[in-house]
């Protein structure tokens, strides 16, 4: 990431549109993910899974180190880049959670 230049998209090459490199980035998962997914595992694996899985395991990581809910949807809205915590709660809502606070 410090070395792409501001503007520019880490994973999306100059000169290619992104609604491409999204499904390209599909295909592939959808193509290999019998070699990838857990063996144990009876949902297909996609790239809003993977988001999902992302967004759930960040929170629980800083929920566990002392954040508050709050803070810990705050901070992992920032990281899918959506910016909205009502949005990150979606990605969150397979976890049981419990609290007040947000």
């Amino acid at each position: 990431m410090e070395s792409v230049p501001r503007g520019k998209k880490l994973f999306v090459p100059d000169g290619k549109k992104t609604h491409d490199a999204i499904h390209a980035l599909q295909e592939y998962i959808w193509r290999n993910r019998e070699l990838i997914q857990d063996e144990d595992s009876d949902r297909p694996m996609s790239f809003q899974s993977l988001r999902h899985t992302f967004a759930a395991e960040e929170y629980l990581d800083m929920t566990e180190q002392g954040r508050s809910t709050a803070s810990a949807e705050k901070a992992v809205s920032e990281l899918l880049g959506h910016h909205r915590r009502d949005v990150t709660r979606i990605y969150l809502g397979s976890l049981k959670r419990g609290g007040s606070d947000g």
